[in-house]
């Protein structure tokens, strides 16, 4: 049913399916890709006085959901043959404020990241990956995107490869940083844990004296379940929908 419970939901199954495909070991349903941005720098630990850095070429999200934490965005250049972050632009912009590596794919274009992930290491910073437009993809070293960030975020909207008219999902092996994203994404309730963000108490639980709802302060950021089922519907089709874009794509390539 449509109904959230103790039995499971279509979020779960999707967050399952999720994390199946990517190899990855936990995945939380988000009512966007921007406000996935959101809460995954906050999980990583984003505030006033830090800085993340981020290609200049990019959605305006990807800079506003940096301000919306206190942190400041700095932009790196982008290579113009591919669109995506330059890489010898950006060490010239770490800074002692560093904290973050903001990485988009664009336009088809996947980046390295094993080169990024070398960069990160050298300066003890962490990577968010944005794969909005990247489901699907792997880069030149066969490594599928979003699948070894620190934290990575889709989008279901309505351009993107599935969709259920808007809505996203994040992704991370990290188990400390997922109970994060899912207590920023859910109102902060006390009972949710890496991998049971969809799953509702019985009103018996909720309305006992003693029951202690909530211990971080969090946004109401979840998926709806109807959202749910229809990106469930469309991800158990996803190689026919990754292969009618290739197949557009390499038409309009040899136009």
């Amino acid at each position: 049913g449509l109904k959230s419970s103790k039995e499971g939901s279509y979020n779960l199954l999707l967050e399952k399916a999720w994390s199946k495909y990517h190899k990855i070991k936990h995945s939380i349903t988000i009512n966007s890709c921007t406000s996935g941005l959101h809460v995954s720098l906050l999980a990583l630990g984003c505030k006033t006085g830090d800085e993340v850095l981020v290609p200049a070429l990019t959605p305006i999200m990807c800079a506003t959901t940096i301000y919306f934490t206190g942190a400041t965005p700095v932009y790196v250049d982008v290579d113009p043959k591919t669109f995506l972050i330059d890489i010898n632009d950006l060490e010239n912009k770490i800074t002692k404020n560093t904290k973050v590596i903001l990485l988009v794919h664009m336009y088809a274009g996947i980046n390295n990241i094993k080169t990024f992930k070398k960069i990160a290491k050298k300066y003890d910073l962490k990577i968010l990956e944005d794969c909005a437009e990247a489901l699907g993809a792997k880069d030149q070293n066969g490594i599928l995107a979003g699948s070894s960030s620190d934290i990575s975020c889709w989008s279901f909207q309505s351009a993107k490869h599935i969709t259920c008219g808007d809505g996203g999902i994040i992704s991370t092996n990290n188990n400390t940083l997922a109970k994060k994203v899912r207590k920023f994404s859910n109102l902060g309730f006390k009972f949710l844990k890496a991998d049971n963000g969809q799953i509702g108490l019985t009103k018996y639980q909720r309305q006992d004296p003693k029951f202690k709802r909530f211990d971080e302060i969090g946004f109401n950021y979840r998926m709806n379940e109807f959202s749910a089922a229809i990106a469930l519907a469309q991800f158990e089709k996803i190689e026919k929908f990754l292969s009618l874009r290739r197949n557009m794509g390499n038409k309009i390539f040899r136009i």
